[in-house]
């Protein structure tokens, strides 16, 4: 090998069944025909929630209590911009909302020309109520007499305010009473209650931003009050900061936050009558979106796509289903209880692009009977780590698919605190033993192992039957790049580029440079002239071998070549640095080493059509897109976004797994989503170009003309650089730019390893770069053969 490698919107007018319900079980990793499944499995069903209108778009809080879920909503009229605030009940067993006829919103202050009311936390109240928190913000216009100035003059005399409200309300939502928090605000300078929770005897917690902490009585008396820092610094119930709140399954109200101690998080449970925390309850390491206990589980919380309830009596967490499985967004959840013979959900979602719709529905999971299901093929994935993007495509693939349903598995459940790779350890196991997932999400998986053992399939002849997408749709030298001896192992949705940049009159005008062309002209440079920053030489070895790895490693022929003499080259040529970086905290700025030339080149990370505009700024002359040093061609390198995806060469349906997989390389999947750095589909690429060139404009007040409008800027140190609509000059820079990627960055922590370990010696002085370099390559060579 010569080149390098590497929601569902729903309508909230119609009270009924979605219709799909699905199966939260899985076996090991393979394929299943599901024809004759038998066995209780876990299920969930969906109810859109009618009577709110379209304009809903934002959720405020929300709290099940007594069969029936509160919650404030908020609303937008796009066409007259204005908000409201909902407060609304909705009946889980029959399915209805209905309005709390005697709820009023908190009152602006008299005097107050105009204002805002906001609903900042609910939990449930004694006798079937529920407590509030509600803000009021408002406007006084301290206007001299006689003013007679415009409407935008009267915000110079504009004064602002907040205050802040806990409500006891009946269960129709009238006032029980009322107290002004305003008081508690007296001593800081923000004052923001970010949290409350109820006990079992109907008392409120409430917390703020600098650990203050208060408990309220159902009469209105203040129980307990541990006042804020008015800096910050203080702390409460030993935590410097309090990452949670949240009410028990045993009737108490708990904080959670950081225990040096156990280098955890612990839950801290108030002891209202001794007016203390009690002891501490150490906490799963991967617990941090709580959710209140019951009578079952002290608390519920979800992790790597499962929802877990923690036993008080024993400290141990129970998996209860897959949140996924289930069709289930975790990061959705808004209210989660037990409720009969089993769980409901409220979720809350924008979705996860720019043109996605807000949703609002209820899932109710039950264990059902397997044969009760609709019968689809099952496809299972293996993921290390679950995005917002592959858990959002993978709910919207199994509610729309009528013939294939993916279940998944994130392996990073099975990850520690002691041992982050826990996870892959185990995929790797079960693999070895042939249970091959059909589908597997590649962020952090050694694609090239599994490439070199025939485990994974040739993505090409797929691509190339697909009748809707072809190679020339895409950017097929970026495929290319990603390609592993001649075949196309995963695919992406997006890239960024990795490249050196430098000034044309030092480094030339054109790409592309050797090893050893680098040092003859790094070596003409100035004594003292920094190559980039942060410039040592174990940094400045450890990028360039990540951007050529496969230049050093073949893995389809399990062989390298680390005693070859463009790496002995690079060896020597990190070797001019210092063996440490020392921070210094009086050292000019880059773009100011570089302006000033003592900084040759410039790392460019380009995920944006901006990027070769700052580029430029930093440079203040013609520059020169060089690439990363590599023994023949441009070194441009991509970085693959981390959506990508593989299908297994064991699937037993691989068109199924194609059906799923080739949504990353469509138009409308770019359209849908918050894409990092450039879609691989050229006409999503060319939609998102034509948009950075268009300029905007923006009238001069003083001469009246048009004047271009700054699209934002970007600030680096002390240097700050405006951008403005792309030119042509620089979309075909651009385009020149990622049309000569050839490689994609390479990372394989055993081998970066041994390059580090055994290059110390060279950087000490103790072994020449030959030396090293043999001694790396038979360390290299014995792993990769013992890997392929």
């Amino acid at each position: 090998m010569n080149k390098l490698k590497r929601a569902l919107a729903l309508l909230l007018c119609a009270a009924m069944l979605l219709g799909a319900l699905s199966a939260c079980g899985g076996e090991d990793p393979g394929t299943e025909e599901s024809a004759n499944p038998t066995g209780l499995v876990w299920s969930s069903s969906f109810s859109s929630l009618p009577g709110l209108g379209d304009d809903v778009n934002y959720i405020t809080g929300a709290v099940y209590s007594g069969g029936s879920i509160y919650m404030s909503l908020q609303t937008h009229d796009p066409e007259t911009f204005v908000s409201q605030n909902l407060f609304k009940k909705y009946d889980v067993a029959s399915g209805e909302f209905s309005d709390l006829t005697g709820y009023v919103q908190a009152a602006v202050p008299e005097g107050a020309d105009d204002g805002y009311n906001s609903m900042n936390g609910i939990c449930a109240g004694p006798d079937g109520g529920l407590w509030v928190l509600e803000s009021v913000g408002y406007t006084i216009y301290n206007l001299p007499e006689g003013f007679s100035g415009t409407e935008e003059e009267k915000w110079d005399y504009a004064e602002y305010g907040d205050n802040y409200y806990l409500r006891l309300l009946s269960p129709d939502g009238s006032e029980k009473l009322s107290i002004d928090l305003s008081p508690l605000a007296e001593s800081q300078d923000f004052f923001y209650p970010q949290n409350m929770a109820s006990d079992a005897e109907g008392n409120v917690y409430i917390i703020d931003q600098n650990n203050g902490f208060w408990v309220y009585g159902a009469d209105g008396t203040q129980l307990y009050a541990a006042a804020p820092s008015p800096d910050g610094s203080g702390t409460l119930a030993g935590f410097s900061y309090v990452n949670n709140m949240i009410a028990l399954g045993d009737g108490r109200v708990a904080l959670m936050g950081y225990d040096d101690a156990s280098s955890g998080n612990v839950l801290k449970p108030f002891d209202l009558a001794a007016k203390a925390f009690g002891e501490s309850i150490e906490m799963p390491g991967n617990a941090h979106d709580l959710y209140p206990g019951d009578e079952n589980y002290l608390f519920y919380y979800p992790n790597a796509s499962n929802m877990y309830g923690f036993k008080a009596d024993t400290g141990e967490s129970v998996e209860l289903f897959s949140l996924i499985n289930c069709d289930i967004d975790e990061s959705a959840i808004r209210v989660f209880a037990s409720e009969g013979d089993g769980y409901i959900c409220l979720t809350s979602s924008s979705g996860s692009g720019p043109n996605s719709d807000y949703s609002l529905e209820l899932a109710t999971v039950k264990q059902v009977e397997a044969s009760s299901l609709p019968q689809k093929t099952t496809l299972k994935l293996a993921s290390l780590y679950m995005g917002s993007d592959l858990r959002a495509d993978i709910l919207k693939f199994n509610r729309s698919s009528d013939k294939y349903r993916i279940e998944v598995t994130d392996y990073s459940e099975f990850n520690t605190d002691e041992d982050y790779s826990a996870g892959l350890t185990k995929l790797s196991t079960e693999i070895i033993a042939g249970h091959v997932p059909d589908i597997l999400a590649v962020s952090g998986l050694p694609i090239e192992q599994y490439v070199a053992r025939g485990l994974l399939e040739d993505l090409y002849p797929y691509l190339d039957a697909d009748g809707e997408i072809s190679r020339d749709d895409l950017f097929a030298n970026v495929l290319s790049a990603m390609e592993i001896d001649g075949g196309l192992y995963q695919l992406t949705s997006s890239f960024t580029v990795r490249t050196l940049v430098g000034k044309a009159s030092v480094v030339g005008s054109q790409p592309g440079w050797t090893v050893r062309e680098m040092m003859d002209i790094y070596a003409s440079q100035p004594q003292g002239t920094q190559l980039l920053s942060n410039t040592s030489a174990p940094l400045v070895l450890n990028e360039m071998l990540m951007m050529s790895m496969d230049s050093f490693v073949d893995w389809s022929n399990a062989s390298c070549s680390f005693n070859s003499q463009d790496f002995i080259d690079l060896l020597e040529f990190a070797n001019q640095f210092p063996a440490e970086y020392v921070y210094d905290e009086n050292a000019p700025s880059e773009p100011t080493m570089i302006q000033s030339g003592q900084q040759m080149l410039y790392s460019m990370y380009m995920y944006d059509f901006t990027d070769i505009q700052f580029a430029e700024a930093v440079f203040g002359e013609d520059i020169c897109v060089k690439g990363y040093p590599v023994p023949q061609g441009v070194g441009n390198v991509a970085s693959i976004s981390a959506d990508g995806l593989a299908i297994s060469a064991s699937c037993a349906d691989k068109d199924g797994a194609w059906s799923f997989v080739r949504q990353v390389l469509t138009e409308d999947y770019a359209d849908n989503h918050w894409l990092t750095g450039f879609s691989i589909n050229r006409a999503a690429y060319q939609k998102a170009l034509e948009e950075a060139m268009t300029p905007r404009y923006y009238t001069d007040p003083e001469t009246g003309e048009q004047v271009e409008q700054s699209m934002g800027g970007m600030g680096y140190d002390d240097f700050m650089v405006d951008f403005y609509a792309t030119t042509q000059d620089e979309a075909d820079m651009i385009m020149d730019i990622i049309e000569s990627v050839s490689g994609v960055m390479s990372y394989d922590e055993s081998i970066m390893t041994i390059v580090s370990e055994e290059a110390a010696a060279l950087f000490s002085g103790q072994k020449t770069a030959q030396q090293v370099a043999d001694i790396i390559q038979n360390r290299a060579s014995t792993y990769v053969a013992e890997q392929s």
